[in-house]
């Protein structure tokens, strides 16, 4: 065994942290190499609770074939915890960034090398016509512009089949579904009428594409929430309302945001922050500066 230990800050972050927080992260993207004309850098954002995580990205297509636009982890000792949604999209172009052969000629044979990518019940994948924003514990999806030759004109939520309960409800205005996942509440609302699927251990709310577009409003929340005073829009009242608050993050000075973990943006330093100490990675002068 080596003498390298974790850092005392580390360990603290690691297993004292308070919930809920929430992190802002600029990700890394391969668009330059590609040659694509949106440069914009996909931000991801995350809001982790006792009970549950919601992370997602701002959409689009930004890691081609293997790609989770947003998810729902469920803090659970059950199997197959994960809710998440997407545009099955299948695309020759799409190939075309990810391997080097022909796109065309990879559209014939992704199920040799990527079995399901071709499927409208896969798992995993992202969409150009997809767009996402999240505020804390509410996540909106829109999808706009799907031209009519795409290949599969809906879009999936999946959800794990053990779910406590779930209702539908169906309005003039809107219709949604409301489930339990342990501890976690989950309500979405959508103004398209949507099926159901199901495969293996998974089920599917289903939405198709009307006119080229779709849209739906997920919030999710625990018992505990509610006890700290969050306060829920419930699927029968309707969608909530984007915050008008909201500007895009376009221009931020840090790269990444936590409570715990901050880094500068253009800067080759990160700070991890406890309480009032600090443990600063200075890369561009190599040092380690401590403050306890």
């Amino acid at each position: 065994m080596g003498k390298w230990e974790c850092p005392e800050i580390i360990k603290k972050i690691a297993t004292k942290k308070t919930f809920p927080f929430k992190s802002i992260e600029e990700q890394r993207v391969r668009k330059v190499v590609r040659g694509e004309e949106d440069q914009r850098v996909p931000v991801k954002r995350m809001l982790m609770t006792k009970h549950f995580a919601l992370g997602s990205m701002n959409g689009g297509l930004v890691s081609p074939i293997q790609q989770q636009s947003w998810t729902l982890t469920i803090n659970t000792s059950k199997e197959n915890n994960v809710v998440t949604g997407l545009h099955p999209y299948v695309s020759a172009s799409e190939l075309g960034k990810y391997f080097p052969e022909k796109p065309s000629w990879q559209l014939e044979r992704i199920e040799a090398t990527k079995k399901g990518y071709s499927s409208e019940d896969k798992f995993i994948g992202g969409s150009p016509y997809e767009s996402i924003h999240q505020e804390g514990h509410i996540l909106y999806v829109d999808y706009v512009n799907v031209p009519q030759d795409v290949r599969y004109q809906h879009c999936d939520i999946i959800f794990p089949k053990w779910v406590r309960e779930y209702a539908d409800h169906d309005s003039a205005l809107h219709v949604g579904v409301v489930f339990g996942l342990d501890s976690t509440t989950v309500q979405i609302c959508t103004k398209s009428r949507y099926s159901w699927a199901g495969d293996g251990n998974y089920l599917r709310i289903r939405i198709p594409f009307v006119d080229g577009k779709a849209s739906y409003t997920m919030e999710c929340f625990s018992s505990q929430d509610i006890a700290d005073g969050y306060q829920p829009r419930s699927a029968i009242m309707g969608p909530p309302v984007r915050s008008t608050k909201y500007r895009p993050r376009k221009e931020s000075q840090y790269a990444f945001e936590s409570p715990y973990v901050k880094k500068m943006r253009g800067a080759n330093v990160v700070r991890l922050l406890w309480k009032n100490q600090s443990r600063t990675l200075d890369f561009k002068a190599n040092r380690i500066i401590e403050k306890k």
